[in-house]
């Protein structure tokens, strides 16, 4: 791998906050779709660097962590146009929020299909999954609705699983998905 692909290599931080922001937007889409009228625009969800840092999973967190580490992780994505600033105003303070882009959209959809692969191919199993830390409830999920008959499912039906959990569990399951396939 050249040094020129390893700045490519997104960081835990970064999928958490794609994948935060990307489930965020499907959850809005499905509104959209079951209240549909031509008038209905979704606006992308947008969160601030404040709000990042209070929904970081502790297990990606921890006592050395700064603001300006997180906000340069922010800058990186933005950087390679995974995400997109905007400038807010709120009682004449101005901020800064980020949204997905869609090529952000398309790179985590990307990482799900390599997650999708990795359990197709029975390279993360139940073994795994009982044996790296984190939320009991991502666990369950992935054994239960992922890995039971794996083998009868299509890659697509695992990716929409995974996709599905994500927007029921939130970003517990994408700090379990890191840690069981490393980036």
């Amino acid at each position: 791998m050249s040094s020129g692909e390893e700045k490519l290599k997104p960081t835990p931080i970064q999928v958490y906050i794609l994948t935060y922001l990307y489930s965020a937007d499907l959850k809005k889409f499905e509104l959209l779709d079951s209240f549909y009228t031509s008038r209905n625009i979704v606006q992308p969800t947008a969160m601030t660097l404040d709000h990042l840092i209070t929904t970081i999973p502790n297990s990606m967190s921890s006592e050395t962590l700064l603001p300006e580490e997180v906000e340069n992780q922010l800058n990186i994505l933005v950087g390679r146009r995974y995400l997109a600033p905007i400038l807010k105003r709120q009682s004449d303070i101005y901020f800064t929020c980020y949204s997905i882009t869609m090529r952000g959209k398309l790179f985590i959809k990307g990482y799900i299909t390599k997650f999708s692969n990795a359990i197709k191919n029975e390279k993360i199993n139940e073994d795994e999954i009982d044996r790296v830390e984190g939320d009991s409830r991502a666990k369950n999920y992935l054994k239960e609705k992922i890995l039971d008959k794996v083998v009868d499912k299509t890659l697509d039906q695992v990716a929409e699983g995974l996709i599905l959990g994500i927007k029921i569990i939130g970003p517990s399951l994408v700090t379990l998905l890191t840690q069981l396939l490393p980036i």
